[in-house]
């Protein structure tokens, strides 16, 4: 019951889906007892959490408010035991295995991407040296 204090208009949809305007909320509470016990639980739940909060904040001590505290912040520097624990995780028994094939894999890729690039070049450039029925598509 959080939005009673500021609810202007409360709209309850009946089973056959047909929504029924209601302005105050003790008519919605009047109209349905599951509901309205439901009400009456919550708020003994809200007061006695409001107890149980009180008596907890009257027995604590005053203890220095702050929630973050120095650290000491190491900047562009990763040590080796982070690299190895992350290499072993990817690679399991074999991590000098998984390595060399992802740095193999990095440079297939970048070759392949550059092979391209040179090819569709090459391809392009037959059409300028040669008439376009004389270019070969099959090559």
């Amino acid at each position: 019951m959080l939005t009673t204090p500021i609810a202007a208009k409360i709209i309850a949809v009946g089973l056959d889906g047909v929504a029924h305007e209601v302005s105050d909320i003790s008519e919605v509470i009047g109209m349905d007892g599951n509901f309205a016990a439901e009400v009456v639980k919550e708020r003994d739940e809200i007061e006695l959490e409001k107890e149980v909060f009180d008596q907890v904040k009257k027995g604590e001590k005053k203890v220095d408010e702050k929630l973050v505290l120095a650290e000491e912040i190491e900047k562009g520097h990763v040590s080796w035991k982070a690299i190895n624990l992350f290499v072993k995780a990817l690679g399991g028994k074999f991590p000098f295995l998984f390595m060399a094939v992802w740095v193999g894999g990095q440079f297939l890729k970048e070759g392949l991407g550059m092979f391209s690039v040179w090819f569709l070049g090459f391809w392009g450039k037959q059409y300028q040296e040669y008439d376009p029925s004389e270019v070969s598509t099959t090559q």
